[in-house]
């Protein structure tokens, strides 16, 4: 109802004193008797009546002159008096609503509705004029709306649109917000969006909001499909739900997804897996499975051709303290259908020195391998992933992740299945002696276009992508091995394979035990004329020295990323700096939890280390500095620097875009050292990094930003504890803001985690208060600045 509507609605209305008078009349009847106490409550009666009736009538027309008038604020108070006076009147509501539609206040309209219905008893008053015209009137708001909301659902193309609405610009939390908007943008979100989706991501909810989310898409237009449940209790729903795409027809996937717990014996499970993969087969590239052993990544090379990715993860496996347990020397089973070594490679006790534990091992552990073996051999997966390659080439998957699984299983004749694979990840893997050997080798004979091959622990960095040239030509560009230590033949192995590809290669991850081989020195040998990324680390005992440093900048003259865990003193760093495109220089202390993986020191390993350390002094970085001054990212882990080399890195390195000191809780860094360093640091530092930096100060950190004033990105992890204040560090922040505000400094974001699992984002935008965000959906800053080589 409009507000010229309402005003004949009112002005019909009289000013009725009929009951006013009536009242009054019967109260001086009452007097005249004597009858007091009636007299009184007539007169009470008219109190009210004036009170209630008269002035809201008085007020409802006064709220609609002054709506008429154009001052509509002025009339809400006396409509929403109107209300107060009579909450089960329409009359109220009406001019309150109007007033703010006049407003354009939608929104508040469709409240004060709504707040009329629940208010107003309907009982014998739905014939009621007034009652028949809330309800007209709150309809007519709901069509106004809708009608609003739908010009941009109707001027848009549908495919527009849903890129808008399905795609990832809007998060969850989002589209719930715009569902609730109105009535047409529900149904938009809830059954046309649907019909256009491409991607389905399933993960733990009730089945019945699972099943119902599945029959509103199309089958034909679904390309992707993820599959997230945890723990074994949903394997029957993960079966549910993969029944459902084969009985509707899902014949168009391109990328399946299916990550929860299989029980690789249910026989039911597979063959619904099977016939998914079937349907799929013509057009399934990309699958990724989590499963104890290799079976369903070997149903799908069977049933899919076309297939060019394939990724296959184990849960986290359990390990106990010993690896000559006999219990682990016994079949998981009854049968010989699987059989699971209980170890981790990363386990400190069983990779530390391989080659010393190996000369140590009792004669029955070693009899317990070869039993092993023996059984692994006759299981069932071992003969259907090693079968007879005839006619059973697989001719088009080129990339290959394998996570924590069983090397034993991969044979021979697995690989000459796979004559096309570029890219072979085995990370995190179960071998047993040997294993790795065989690997290296029959990959090299039958995998002729391999091109990156990453091997040991984790490596989150992106895979290097190549030109079509690359790709024809004849060896690796990528090696990678972390965390990883074996006997002497597995390392002549890993070696003559880097010699083979030394023309092709531009990343290198190794051990100094393969680039430092006895006899045949890799390091210094190495012909990498192509090698733009060089990555060595070990052992505290084993050090980088001049000479290898010398025949890394002759022989690999375009490195420009370098990554050094291990001791390094003054003549092997000015060798280092004749490198003549080197940009990125990183040394990590070999002392430090992170060169080992995280995993520790045996007490030989921290014995050797103290012997080491006893002999040794801290290096001088001064003079690398002067002499390679085009570096532009910059990293030191460990207690590596002093102030003398702060400052010289300050005013020797003018294009240093980026700093990282890590674990600097024992170095001799102090404050003053900081703070001469801001004085003179390159105008062109964006980004900071400072983890356990005990001598940092308020006053340090204030300067800082205020000083920086072209720094971006600051990260401050595991700090002082009087960083622990929350409040503080704020208040530090916006005294350094006020001062980078006078010098037109640019955007800053402070990433603040005082400690692991707690990290928030101070936004600081010039002219603005300090925004703060918080970090927990994102990767743990340590979990990144750990990953560093």
């Amino acid at each position: 109802m409009t507000i010229q509507e309402l005003v004949g609605y009112v002005m019909e209305d009289p000013l009725e004193c009929h009951a006013l008078r009536q009242l009054s009349k019967n109260a001086e009847q009452a007097f005249a008797v004597k009858r007091y106490d009636v007299a009184i409550n007539q007169l009470s009666g008219a109190i009210e009546e004036i009170n209630r009736n008269l002035l809201a009538t008085v007020l409802l027309k006064r709220a609609v002159v002054q709506g008429v008038q154009k001052t509509p604020e002025n009339g809400l108070i006396d409509a929403y008096r109107v209300i107060e006076l009579l909450p089960e009147q329409p009359k109220g509501y009406l001019c309150a609503a109007s007033l703010l539609r006049s407003m354009n206040e939608k929104s508040a309209a469709m409240r004060v509705y709504t707040i009329a219905f629940n208010r107003i008893k309907t009982e014998g008053r739905k014939q009621e004029e007034g009652y028949q015209r809330l309800i007209r009137a709150k309809c007519s708001l709901e069509n106004e709306i809708d009608s609003a909301n739908t010009i941009l659902l109707r001027k848009l193309p549908l495919e527009l649109l849903g890129h808008i609405f399905a795609s990832s610009l809007l998060s969850v939390r989002d589209r719930l917000q715009c569902a609730s908007t109105c009535r047409a943008w529900r149904s938009f979100l809830l059954d046309e969006i649907p019909r256009m989706w491409r991607q389905i991501d399933l993960v733990d909810m009730p089945e019945d909001v699972m099943i119902r989310q599945l029959s509103n898409v199309r089958s034909t237009q679904i390309r992707k499909v993820q599959l997230k449940f945890k723990g074994k209790k949903k394997v029957r729903l993960t079966e549910r739900v993969l029944l459902y795409l084969t009985e509707h027809q899902y014949s168009r996937l391109d990328t399946f997804d299916l990550q929860c717990e299989l029980n690789e014996n249910d026989n039911r499970l597979l063959q619904i897996l099977r016939q998914v993969f079937v349907q799929n087969q013509h057009t399934l590239r990309h699958v990724t499975v989590y499963c104890k052993s290799f079976r369903l990544g070997i149903i799908a090379m069977e049933y899919c051709p076309n297939l060019t990715k394939l990724v296959s993860c184990t849960p986290s496996l359990g390990y106990p303290p010993s690896f000559t347990s006999e219990a682990l020397l016994t079949p998981l089973s009854s049968s010989n259908e699987v059989f699971q070594l209980h170890f981790r490679r990363q386990m400190a006790l069983m990779r530390a020195r391989e080659e010393e534990m190996r000369m140590n091992t009792p004669v029955s552990a070693v009899n317990g391998f070869a039993l092993a073996v023996s059984i692994l051999r006759q299981s069932d997966l071992y003969q259907t992933m090693n079968k007879s390659v005839e006619r059973n080439f697989h001719q088009s998957l080129t990339t290959l992740e394998l996570y924590g699984l069983q090397i034993s299983y991969f044979a021979e004749p697995f690989w000459r299945r796979l004559p096309h694979l570029e890219i072979l990840v085995i990370q995190d893997p179960v071998d047993m002696p040997g294993d790795f050997d065989r690997l290296v080798r029959v990959v090299d004979q039958y995998c002729p276009k391999l091109k990156t091959f990453r091997f040991g622990g984790i490596c989150e960095d992106a895979l290097l992508t190549l030109t079509p040239n690359e790709k024809k030509e004849a060896g690796l560009v990528e090696v990678t091995m972390r965390g990883w230590s074996s006997a002497e033949s597995e390392i002549d192995s890993i070696s003559i394979l880097v010699r083979k590809s030394q023309m092709t290669l531009k990343i290198l991850r190794l051990p100094m035990e393969v680039l430092a081989l006895p006899g045949g020195n890799v390091l210094s040998n190495l012909q990498a004329p192509r090698l733009r990324f060089l990555s060595i680390y070990g052992d505290a005992w084993r050090s980088l020295e001049a000479s290898h440093c010398a025949a890394l900048v002759r022989n690999c003259p375009k490195v420009e990323r370098l990554i050094v865990k291990l001791p390094i003193d003054e003549n092997g760093l000015l060798e280092l700096s004749k490198a003549e495109c080197l940009q990125s220089f990183c040394l990590v202390d070999p002392a430090q939890p992170i060169s080992n993986g995280g995993t520790g020191f045996t007490e030989g390993d921290v014995e050797a280390l103290r012997l080491s350390d006893s002999h040794n002094q801290r290096t001088s970085f001064r003079q690398f500095f002067e002499k390679c001054n085009i570096l532009t990212d910059i990293c030191f882990c460990g207690p590596l620097l002093g102030d003398t080399d702060l400052i010289s890195l300050a005013t020797n390195t003018p294009h240093l875009k980026s700093l990282k000191l890590l674990f600097c809780s024992s170095t001799e860094i102090t404050s003053h050292g900081i703070m001469t360093f801001v004085e003179c640091a390159p105008k062109g530092l964006k980004n900071f990094v400072l983890m356990d930096l005990k001598c940092l100060d308020d006053d340090t950190l204030i300067h800082l930003l205020s000083r920086l004033s072209v720094l971006e990105n600051l990260t401050l992890a595991l700090c002082p504890p009087w960083m622990n204040n929350r409040r503080h560090i704020r208040n530090c922040i916006e005294q350094a803001m006020t001062i980078r505000n006078c010098t037109r400094a640019r955007r800053l974001q402070v990433i603040f985690a005082p400690a692991p699992g707690s990290q928030i984002l101070l936004d600081c935008i010039p002219g603005n208060s300090i925004v703060e965000k918080s970090l927990n959906y994102m990767p743990s800053v340590f979990k990144v600045l750990l990953n560093i080589y």
